[in-house]
């Protein structure tokens, strides 16, 4: 029985992660955001780098807006910062970081179910 529990582990398939471009880091100023909503991200931009932040919300899974310098619930008025902290509403958490990176063309790129729990930015 061992042998066959072993054996399973070396035919079980592993779970590749997608890496979904976003757009090149050159093409990002330096601070701002930008919206991809056929790919349910954001994209935040500081001197210190880009978060990719998830455009759901974390109240109903509502599709977020961005207006101004703030993500927008259009269904019940939530409002996060661009560093995806609540500011105001219903939600009672803050908005997934996703991880992603730039990679060796200098596309910028999201790992879309991937969640970056460190929260640092990423060198652009």
């Amino acid at each position: 029985m061992a042998g066959l529990v072993g054996l399973g582990a070396l035919i079980t398939p592993r779970r590749v992660r997608l890496q979904v471009p976003l757009r090149l880091a050159s093409e990002l100023a330096p601070s701002g955001v930008w919206a991809f909503p056929e790919h349910g991200v954001a994209v935040v931009t500081t001197a210190e780098g880009a978060a990719i932040l998830s455009m759901t919300c974390t109240h109903l899974g509502c599709r977020l807006r961005p207006v101004g310098r703030e993500l927008v619930c259009p269904c019940h008025h939530g409002r996060f910062d661009m560093a995806g902290r609540v500011l105001e509403g219903p939600p009672s958490r803050d908005l997934d970081w996703l991880a992603g990176g730039v990679d060796a063309q200098g596309m910028l790129f999201v790992l879309p179910d991937a969640i970056d729990r460190s929260r640092r930015p990423i060198a652009i």
